[in-house]
């Protein structure tokens, strides 16, 4: 079963993993895409899902205090919307989870969860893409069986 795992924001995070079985996990690919160009992401969804596959974007909540009184469009808000919507029209099924899933998430796909300083040639960079990676595999390895039983 293939699993999409999405970190939605300013930069969006995706990785598309593969679960053969509950040991065998493979992570396919993963990258980044700004927020302009995120509407033609989801319209190549079709080459990276089959049908019943699943989603799986982290959940956004505008808490009390969220924007200190201000307005704000809520962008994020937006693509987690997108994404409900394009996951219904190709027949997959959408999960939300938490960010404070990631370190989970991290540990089951063997990655490690920093940030580098160091911006020279070599820089280690774990974001956008590593957190996506990180839901997917949350879901692939421990959320996989509650997941199940809601379809």
């Amino acid at each position: 079963m293939k699993i999409l795992g999405l970190d939605p924001g300013g930069t969006t995070g995706w990785a598309l993993v593969e679960r053969l079985g509950p040991r065998e996990i493979l992570t396919l690919q993963m990258g980044e895409v700004k927020e302009p160009d995120f509407y033609e992401f989801l319209e190549n969804w079709t080459l990276l899902l089959e049908p019943k596959s699943l989603v799986v974007v982290e959940e956004f909540t505008a808490r009390p205090g969220f924007t200190d009184g201000r307005w704000t469009k809520l962008p994020v808000a937006e693509l987690v919307g997108m994404c409900r919507l394009r996951t219904k029209q190709l027949d997959c099924h959408l999960i939300k989870t938490q960010p404070s899933m990631l370190n989970i998430g991290y540990k089951a796909a063997g990655l490690t969860r920093k940030k580098s300083k160091n911006t020279g040639k070599n820089a280690v960079y774990r974001g956008d893409a590593f957190d996506a990676t990180a839901h997917a595999w949350y879901v692939a390895t421990r959320g996989f069986t509650s997941a199940m039983k809601e379809f």
